[in-house]
């Protein structure tokens, strides 16, 4: 079940015994992704460097597998 708030959702989880608890999911999130987060606002430059390359080589460079 997911309640929709102000920019809040409540989402019901069962647990291995089949009880189920109310989380705060959004709540959750943002502290948990806040280093990921982070890491992704000094790096986006360098993460979407090869957006900038043709198709082709983004395609071969898109997986360090080059088999």
């Amino acid at each position: 079940m997911i309640i929709e708030g102000d920019r809040q959702k409540m989402v019901a989880v069962a647990n291995g015994e089949g009880q189920t608890k109310d989380i705060d999911a959004y709540k959750k999130l943002r502290e948990e992704a806040a280093p990921a987060l982070a890491t992704l606002k000094e790096n986006l430059e360098d993460a979407t460097a090869i957006l900038a390359l043709p198709g082709k080589y983004r395609r071969r460079l898109r997986a360090t597998n080059m088999i």
